[in-house]
């Protein structure tokens, strides 16, 4: 984002003043390979761009940006603490008039070595300059070497940025001059001071960047505004191609104004929140290369948007094809929303972001190598159980839940929140395994949550349960990093449900429970435990027969190609089939719609409700158990989604609800005692709605 701020006359900041203020010795920053260092160990810049621009004011009028003198101390005692308190340690900022005294300010953050917040000094550069000429170079030269001097040592400056995104302006990326008058800026810079750390802030323009930089001899590493949605994509690779030095991310978010539905997102931009997070993480994992981020930004600022009013909070900002709704609404940045005040400075609101990227920053040592930080107690990976308790939303009240709440650590969005004992949501149901609330995904709602883990091997578990008194079956799938482990569902007691395991290497990874329909289905979760997975034995497949249902042979390619109700042979075709169930080959009257079988060339189907198949098993000891298919809906003729219930005996161990047409595997996992059983599937749907099911495999992990 361009800031346009203009210079004052110059005046000298004494070096007395930092002595006269009774400041610590100065941290000393310097670079080594891809890494900015602190004192020779690994610094990670988890940053926040701070432009406080109050409601009425204008980036373009006085102060121009300049909200760092003493006349401004009221916005600093509202602000520095919120960003202490989320485990911000560097701040970016853009206004910093040559004639002012920043001391107090400087001070303020530097905070007298704790928990400091160093501070990216940025000024602005008039893109329009013609560098070409040697006496314009001077005067932007002198500008930066008059700010130096008056910095001097304090303790809390970080780094110099000369100028904001110039490159994208009257095509000076592509001009020589252009990066040669930056250079020589920079050079003069580091001539007062050899020890200052130098950047220039440009645009995601990597192809400038590539052909620029091995021009760039004197600035220790690059600053770029990375907008491109909800990923960095493949930048970190494109970067890395190009140069050698760190990147920091000088700006990176989204915005929290939906343009489709002309509003705020909802549960105080949750879903900006979540992606600003998903953000961050992506930075982590790519600190081989980045030294860290600053996110656009603290608070809004009203002036922004094109041909709005610096009173109002305005609609509109540039196209942006990655972002959730095409549009990077330019007054809807803020990780806090600001509001007018009677008296003092405006009163600010933090958003999820704010509470997103606190639970992340606490938890990410800050002078440790992030790709293997250590687990924080707070939020590491174990067998305790993390239940819904905030925030408390009562019990034994139809109005006892909450949608989408702010919830530090944890991300709600959609159609998910928080329900007490009792409300109208849990009123079939029995209480809370733990404490008196749950958390529940409706629909396709998710919740989320970040957690440090050490390289290994996990599993997620959960008490769960179907809501009881309205609502169809639900099924949740548990994603780690996006990729799915397990899927999740219940009766109406709550049952302990538990994901395959997954390996993690070390670092933060993210854990989410995603409803998997659009109708007014909910599942329930409490106790969630991510624990580190024992090493097992190998499983040993418990005997079925016919379990890619190859029997009877109904052939193929042929709109007959299917039976009802088979006849049950032992040895040969051990099911037994009643309802609307039975056997079908690749190229039936059913099959048509869909691929060929997984195993084999014909797969059992269930229609209607009244579809029943079933097998007796005996299961070698008492322990644990898995039971695996292939599934997937009939893609030629069904008036909606069949749900498969599996039972051992009279007990429901959950349900297979493939999500389409394709074959997915679903595995259910259920404890169980030694001896004789019927294991059945029911069709659920009374309407012409089928489920195929293929490739069964029952399986014991003593």
């Amino acid at each position: 984002m361009t800031f346009q701020f203009f210079p004052r006359s110059i005046f000298l900041w004494c070096a007395a003043l930092v002595l006269a203020s009774g400041i610590c010795a100065r941290a000393e920053f310097t670079v080594s390979g891809r890494t900015i260092l602190k004192d020779g160990a690994p610094f990670l810049i988890k940053g926040v761009c701070y432009n406080p621009t109050p409601i009425g004011e204008n980036g373009s009028r006085s102060p121009n940006g300049d909200y760092y003198t003493s006349g401004y101390s009221a916005i600093w005692d509202r602000d520095l603490p919120r960003l202490r308190a989320m485990g911000a340690n560097v701040i970016r900022i853009y206004g910093w008039n040559p004639t002012a005294d920043h001391t107090a300010f400087l001070d303020r953050c530097y905070n007298n070595g704790d928990h400091p917040i160093f501070v990216l000094v940025n000024y602005w550069v008039d893109p329009s300059s013609d560098w070409t000429n040697a006496n314009t170079v001077k005067s932007i030269t002198s500008n930066f070497t008059n700010i130096e001097e008056r910095l001097g040592s304090h303790p809390a400056v970080l780094a110099l940025i000369v100028g904001n995104e110039v490159n994208a302006q009257n095509s000076n990326g592509s001009k020589a001059s252009f990066w040669s008058a930056m250079n020589s800026v920079a050079g003069s810079i580091k001539a007062l001071n050899s020890k200052r750390l130098v950047s220039v802030a440009i645009t995601d323009s990597i192809s400038q960047l590539g052909s620029a930089n091995s021009a760039m001899t004197r600035i220790d590493f690059w600053c770029m505004q990375i907008y491109r949605g909800t990923s960095f994509g493949s930048f970190f690779s494109e970067y890395s191609s190009r140069s050698t030095r760190p990147v920091v991310i000088s700006e990176y978010g989204v915005d929290n104004y939906d343009h489709k539905t002309g509003g705020e997102y909802s549960g105080g931009g949750a879903y900006s929140g979540d992606i600003v997070s998903n953000l961050w993480i992506e930075i982590v994992k790519s600190s081989a290369v980045c030294a860290g981020g600053c996110v656009f930004e603290f608070c809004d600022e009203w002036f922004r948007a094109p041909s709005g009013s610096d009173t109002t909070q305005d609609a509109g900002g540039w196209t942006a094809s990655g972002f959730p709704d095409g549009v990077a609404d330019e007054e809807w940045f803020g990780l806090f929303s600001i509001a007018k005040s009677s008296s003092g400075p405006n009163v600010i609101s933090p958003r999820a972001g704010y509470s997103e990227l606190s639970a992340l920053w606490n938890s990410t040592p800050t002078t440790s190598d992030p790709a293997t930080p250590e687990p924080p107690e707070s939020s590491s990976a174990s067998a305790s159980s993390m239940g819904f308790e905030t925030p408390n939303v009562g019990t034994n009240n139809a109005n006892a839940y909450v949608y989408a709440p702010t919830v530090s650590g944890w991300s709600f969005v959609g159609s998910s929140g928080v329900a007490g004992n009792n409300s109208a949501f849990t009123s079939g149901n029995p209480n809370a395994p733990e404490g008196t609330q749950v958390g529940f995904v409706q629909k396709n709602g998710s919740v989320s949550l970040q957690l440090n883990l050490s390289a290994g091997s996990y599993s997620v578990a959960a008490m769960t349960a179907n809501r009881a008194n309205r609502g169809y079956k639900q099924t949740v799938g548990v994603l780690v990093d996006g990729a799915e482990v397990g899927r999740f569902t219940g009766g109406t007691s709550y049952q302990l449900s538990t994901t395959s395991v997954f390996t993690v290497t070390a670092g933060v990874h993210e854990i989410r429970f995603v409803g998997q329909t659009t109708v007014d289905a909910t599942l329930f979760l409490d106790q969630i435990k991510v624990a580190p997975a024992t090493v097992a034995a190998p499983a040993v497949v418990v005997p079925m027969g016919n379990i890619g249902f190859e029997n009877p042979a109904v052939g193929s390619n042929l709109t007959s190609a299917y039976k009802y109700a088979p006849a049950t042979v032992i040895g040969v075709q051990d099911w037994v089939f009643s309802g609307s169930s039975g056997v079908a080959g690749n190229g039936s009257a059913f099959t048509k719609g869909n691929s060929v079988a997984p195993e084999g060339t014909q797969v059992a189907f269930l229609q209607q409700a009244t579809s029943v198949i079933s097998q007796s098993v005996t299961l070698p000891g008492t322990g644990n158990y898995t039971f695996a298919v292939s599934a997937a809906q009939r893609g030629n003729k069904t008036q909606s989604k069949q749900v498969v219930q599996v039972y051992l005996d009279s007990t429901l161990i959950g349900s297979i609800s493939p999500s389409g047409i394709a074959y997915e595997t679903i595995s259910l996992s259920f404890a169980a005692s030694s001896g004789a059983h019927v294991l059945s599937l029911h069709g659920t749907n009374p309407t012409d709605s089928t489920a195929f099911i293929d490739k069964v495999r029952l399986t014991s992990a003593p």
